[in-house]
């Protein structure tokens, strides 16, 4: 297992309309979500669009990364701006650690930005 900090997936085509994060702690044998990125998280997820957690370990959808143009995907476990969290306290610094444990990672494109496209173009996937 390690511990995750950071993903950022570039994209040099379109970034998709529609994709979640997904993460492992079993060797890659359950997926559970990360991060919902959509440009309409309430119709494809059925979430609301959100910039944060409550507590850090919450998974939630977001429509910043999710434009048509060629860019970035980006998940932050531990920037304050983007995930706030109250880590105070042993129990909720557990839950937090707990939470960036990980030993896959994957990245699924659920919806493309223009139909038709059915290949992106990732100029690189960094896991940090």
């Amino acid at each position: 297992q390690f511990e995750l900090y950071q993903v950022i997936a570039t994209f040099a085509s379109g970034r998709p309309a529609a994709a979640v994060l997904e993460r492992s702690a079993d060797n890659g044998v359950t997926f559970t979500p990360y991060q919902y990125y959509s440009s309409s998280c309430q119709s494809d997820f059925g979430m609301n669009t959100t910039i944060g957690g409550a507590d850090g370990t919450d998974v939630i959808c977001t429509a910043r990364d999710s434009q048509a143009s060629a860019g970035t995907l980006s998940f932050t476990l531990w920037r304050l701006t983007q995930r706030p969290q109250d880590i105070t306290g042993q129990t909720a610094f557990a839950a937090l650690f707990n939470f960036s444990l990980v030993t896959h990672i994957r990245l699924r494109i659920l919806q493309p930005v223009t139909r038709g496209q059915s290949t992106y173009q990732v100029s690189s996937f960094q896991v940090l």
